[in-house]
């Protein structure tokens, strides 16, 4: 039996997170469009230690909105918000080093470097970034800029698929199927194919199928009691 191996990276664009107990300064700007009065509350906060709005900075340097886009002035915000604890910004900064950006000394490109990335997506993954944690255990799994490590890989990418991170309930099922980093186990990697499947995840229901065809009736009653028992995480998205 060929299970298909796939790892789709997380999406280019990344979606930034506001909202929290207490407004930055410039959020309420920056949310309405507004960007030249995001920037003018903004920048001064910054540059006195706001990490909230060191991270409203590396948004809008990486998104290009009120000033020139630049990937390397971002990752200066990003980190400086970081090392202050900021979830986001580190998560946002370890991004930009995992996949890297930009095309030009223009707009300050950054190359991939996961070796950088890995220890700012590690912090965010153990303050409880989902998407933190799913690349972190795609760093280890494959061994890009940390050594490969198959129970790391497996403990990192088992903690985002409970969060509800598709590509990492991928990884884990097969894992699950093949015994690496963790107990082979079909009916646990059963569990996250159903899941996936049901979502339309690439590749979720060839693999399910040929996982079904050599189960029993009472495992597959095995399989479908877990997927009962899994409550998805109300605030991602469906796919």
């Amino acid at each position: 039996m060929q299970i298909i191996w796939r790892f789709l990276a997380a999406t280019a664009v990344l979606v930034f997170a506001f909202g929290a107990a207490a407004a930055m300064p410039g959020e309420k700007d920056f949310l309405a469009g507004n960007y030249a009065a995001a920037l003018k509350a903004a920048k001064p906060a910054a540059t006195t230690g706001d990490a909230g709005a060191q991270y409203l900075l590396g948004v809008m340097y990486a998104q290009g909105a009120g000033v020139p886009r630049n990937y390397a002035k971002a990752a200066k915000w990003y980190e400086a918000a970081a090392r202050q604890g900021h979830v986001q910004a580190a998560f946002s900064l370890g991004f930009l080093y995992y996949g890297g950006a930009g095309n030009s000394p223009a707009e300050g490109a950054i190359a991939a470097d996961p070796a950088r990335a890995a220890p700012w997506l590690e912090q965010a993954a153990k303050a409880g970034n989902p998407d933190a944690a799913a690349l972190v255990g795609e760093l280890y799994r494959v061994g890009r800029g940390v050594p490969k490590d198959a129970a790391k890989a497996y403990a990192w990418l088992a903690r985002a698929a409970e969060k509800g991170v598709a590509r990492a309930q991928y990884q884990a099922a097969l894992m699950l199927y093949y015994g690496r980093g963790v107990a082979a186990d079909r009916i646990a990697a059963c569990k996250w194919f159903t899941i996936l499947a049901r979502r339309g995840y690439p590749g979720a229901a060839e693999n399910l199928a040929r996982l079904e065809r050599d189960m029993s009736a009472g495992d597959l009653a095995r399989v479908q009691a877990l997927v009962r028992q899994w409550i998805p995480d109300p605030t991602r998205p469906a796919a």
